[in-house]
């Protein structure tokens, strides 16, 4: 299961621009580092023999395909939540942000207590542009679990970034740094905390 949901760089920053580090966007770092550490890894090296006719190794007719399938098992086996979060986390990584948002919103509505679930709901929530219900989400997670280490640090990005509310970022990604120091991204988040108490 996904430990978070990856934050798309295309959506706008906020009115208070964006902190830098080193000359790159200390958002736009976070961005990536989210993305790479919450996806699975994939393989670019294309197969050694060429596919059968009728058949692509495209990622995006894969995942399509992927999809179609998915929905037919959920169409066919609406109880069987390990099939929705599938697809859901499918949808999301092919940045279809909507469709996962629906998937996501069955599921809690089986399993509202499902912390990972409601993290990567924020999150496309937050991808889609709307950053207080990507909020109210990531609360309602950290209700459940206050210890979840993804929900503060992805509550604290949208907090700075997206509603420029400073202070709680703040506390937001230094519980993030307390639960999980040695987070890969971590150096990035401490930098990222550094700059916002210098702005505030």
């Amino acid at each position: 299961m996904r430990k978070n949901g990856p934050i798309n760089p295309a959506v706008p920053f906020s009115a208070q621009g964006c902190l830098s580090y080193k000359g790159f966007p200390l958002l736009f770092i976070l961005v990536i580092m989210l993305f790479v550490s919450s996806c699975t890894e994939k393989s670019d090296t294309p197969p050694a023999t060429p596919p059968p006719e009728g058949v692509s190794h495209s990622p995006i007719i894969s995942a399509d395909r992927d999809i179609k399938r998915l929905r037919e098992i959920v169409r066919k086996d609406p109880a069987d939540l390990s099939v929705r979060i599938e697809l859901g986390n499918l949808l999301m990584d092919n940045g279809r942000f909507r469709e996962a948002i629906e998937v996501y919103e069955k599921i809690l509505e089986i399993n509202p207590e499902n912390i990972d679930v409601r993290v990567d709901l924020g999150t496309c929530y937050r991808n889609s542009g709307d950053p207080e219900r990507a909020t109210e989400e990531y609360r309602k997670a950290l209700g459940y679990d206050p210890k979840n280490p993804y929900a503060h640090r992805n509550l604290g990005i949208v907090l700075a970034y997206d509603l420029g509310r400073t202070k709680e970022a703040i506390i937001e990604l230094a519980a993030y740094l307390k639960l999980s120091p040695d987070a890969s991204d971590a150096p990035q988040v401490k930098q990222a905390i550094r700059e916002l108490k210098e702005r505030s």
